[in-house]
């Protein structure tokens, strides 16, 4: 008999259910998780930020981002709410990354690989999105930022040209 773990519960296979809102479902393959703040500030944010990286580890994705670079621009955000909604979204769109390119690597199918290199695609756009913001809003120092930002814009442009590839509009 095969026992599945859901809902923080062991199951069998008759009972395991997955509701349609589940964030695996409604993003994809992935670790998700949601930073708790207290006064606008992360709560044992080295903590949280080890758990995730840890579950992403044990899931067999890997985080585009070290851990240093996460907490570091997280630390260096103002306490206004702006700042960390900012920070959250950047969390989810920059770990999206890397987990959907580990999901295309078990894909069946061409199309299917294709599938998930676009939704990494999306996310390297959403994170550099939300990195531009953050530069623009002048709440982090810019040379803090540019670094992450070139980086994201040439995995964007790596996950595009291969995009490309795939669909036979590109030959190198």
């Amino acid at each position: 008999m095969k026992i599945h773990f859901v809902n923080e519960s062991f199951v069998n296979l008759e009972n395991a259910f997955v509701r349609v809102d589940d964030l695996g479902i409604l993003r994809g393959f992935g670790v998700f998780d949601y930073l708790r703040t207290y006064n606008q500030k992360p709560f044992l944010l080295d903590d949280h930020i080890d758990r995730f990286l840890n579950s992403a580890k044990y899931a067999g994705l890997s985080v585009p981002y070290k851990k240093d670079e996460i907490i570091e621009i997280i630390n260096k955000l103002p306490n206004d709410i702006t700042s960390q909604i900012i920070a959250k979204q950047l969390i989810r769109s920059a770990t999206s990354i890397g987990a959907n390119i580990i999901e295309a690597q078990s894909s069946s199918s061409k199309r299917e690989f294709t599938k998930f290199f676009s939704y990494s695609l999306k996310s390297a756009n959403e994170s550099k999105y939300w990195l531009e913001l953050l530069k623009d809003s002048k709440k982090v120092n810019g040379e803090l930022i540019e670094p992450l930002l070139q980086e994201t814009v040439e995995i964007g442009n790596i996950l595009g040209s291969s995009i490309l590839t795939l669909k036979g509009k590109k030959t190198f």
